[in-house]
């Protein structure tokens, strides 16, 4: 346990929201010392916490700054903590150890994992690969930026578990160093967290470090920022690859192929859209990986029901089908519903949301090709209209927005919220955003009826 095996002097958590809490749960499960940092938690709010973690101190605001660390402090930095905040560059000044609760983790768990992680479609891909092994007699452990927080695992019912299944964001990438996965897996790698990241180069270089340690890695060969900076040949056999065309992985005349060999149709699989098709090749490569014949994985895929909020079919009004992509927040995931819905241009997008530093030109292309009409919401509308060729509509809110699309769709279209943007503006995360658009289309059918 690396609490106990390294000389600790003091032990903190840095940033105290569901990661912060999990280690904190870790700590007192092990009999650990701990103390808390948090800058942006209300006094109040850090005193009714501390009823119920028993921290030997709490530092709020910037009490942190009391704070004089020594090389023997570890200090555990929540994912949410960019590392240029001024409690992160005091505590590598001081040279205490920084580390995270992945790191935690990695160190003690003895289950083979299969790390997952891209800029779209890994709590998809991740839920699949889980449902996979589900089906096929697997106790799973689904953790990291999706279900529960990885520490929260390691209580005494975690060695049941045969394959742990973990879902990584590029802020928890960012500060791990050889997760040793068995598979490690980048789906795709397009712009997004620029607001955290310095560049698209660095955000690249954070996803890419989910192979380190790994024995076997799954890549996008249409993708070259999910490349395995140590794999050219993606014939390897440590390495699958997954794309369009010549991938190990590959689709052919609407059947997904392995080495010319067909394995299903992708009118077998409920998930719709191209994108989702690479989801589906990724997770058996993953699966295969992990010794999983292609054969025992097609009929678990085929009972695969999908998640809310990640192109959901919402409802069919007067022949126009509505389809809720609140998942998507970025530039990368809206092109990749566009084309994967699109047929002639017959879709109606609403967009916009909070910006996150994206640039929206690559947009203009996507909409002259697949879209018909482009309705935007939220603080970044602006930006988006001055970045794409084709007009816009502003609306004020979702409902707006949704009686306005039903005004320009005709029979055989598609509806389909896809924002390219975060969702604070207006509402407390994609989740809510998508439960407002399901609401306002079920308003729409029933003042039709």
């Amino acid at each position: 346990m690396l609490g106990k095996t390294t000389p600790v002097q003091r032990r903190f958590i840095l940033g105290f929201g569901v990661t912060g809490q999990s280690c904190a749960r870790y700590f007192s499960r092990n009999d650990l010392p701990f103390s808390v940092i948090d800058t942006a938690m209300p006094v109040d709010k850090a005193n009714s916490l501390a009823s119920v973690f028993n921290a030997e101190a709490w530092f709020i605001g910037k009490d942190y700054e009391s704070i004089a660390f020594s090389s023997n402090d570890l200090v555990l930095v929540s994912p949410g903590i960019a590392l240029d905040h001024p409690a992160v560059i005091q505590v590598v000044k001081s040279g205490a150890r920084i580390s995270s609760d992945i790191e935690l983790f990695k160190e003690q768990v003895t289950q083979p994992m299969i790390a997952v992680t891209g800029s779209n479609g890994k709590t998809t891909t991740v839920h699949l690969i889980a449902h996979i092994l589900e089906q096929l007699g697997k106790k799973v452990a689904l953790v990291g930026n999706v279900g529960k927080p990885v520490l929260d695992m390691l209580d005494d019912s975690s060695g049941a578990v045969d394959v742990i299944v973990l879902e990584l964001s590029s802020f928890q990438l960012e500060r791990i160093s050889d997760l040793n996965a068995e598979v490690a897996c980048v789906l795709n790698v397009t712009p997004d967290h620029l607001d955290r990241h310095s560049s698209f180069a660095e955000y690249a270089k954070a996803k890419r470090r989910i192979y380190q340690g790994a024995k076997h890695q799954v890549f996008n060969l249409e993708d070259n920022e999910t490349m395995p900076e140590s794999k050219s040949n993606h014939q390897s056999n440590s390495t699958l690859s997954f794309g369009f065309n010549d991938a190990n992985l590959t689709l052919k005349e609407g059947m997904i192929c392995f080495a010319g060999q067909a394995l299903l149709n992708l009118s077998d699989i409920p998930l719709k859209g191209k994108h989702n098709a690479l989801n589906v090749m990724a997770a058996l490569a993953c699966c295969q990986l992990m010794g999983i014949e292609f054969q025992d994985q097609i009929s678990a895929i085929s009972s695969f029901k999908g998640l809310p909020d990640r192109c959901e079919w919402c409802d069919q009004i007067d022949g126009v089908t509505y389809i809720n992509d609140s998942k998507g927040t970025n530039v990368g995931a809206t092109l990749s519903a566009l084309e994967g819905l699109s047929h002639h241009k017959n879709v109606v997008l609403i967009a916009g949301g909070e910006d996150k530093s994206l640039d929206y030109h690559p947009l203009s292309k996507a909409l002259s090709q697949f879209a018909k009409c482009l309705i935007l919401m939220g603080e970044c509308a602006p930006k988006i209209a001055e970045s794409v060729s084709m007009p816009a509509t502003f609306v004020s809110n979702v409902d707006e927005a949704v009686h306005l699309a039903h005004q320009l769709a005709a029979p055989s279209d598609i509806v389909l919220l896809s924002p390219a943007a975060a969702s604070f503006d207006m509402f407390d995360n994609y989740k809510q955003r998508g439960q407002v658009f399901r609401a306002a289309v079920q308003r729409l059918k029933e003042a039709r009826l």
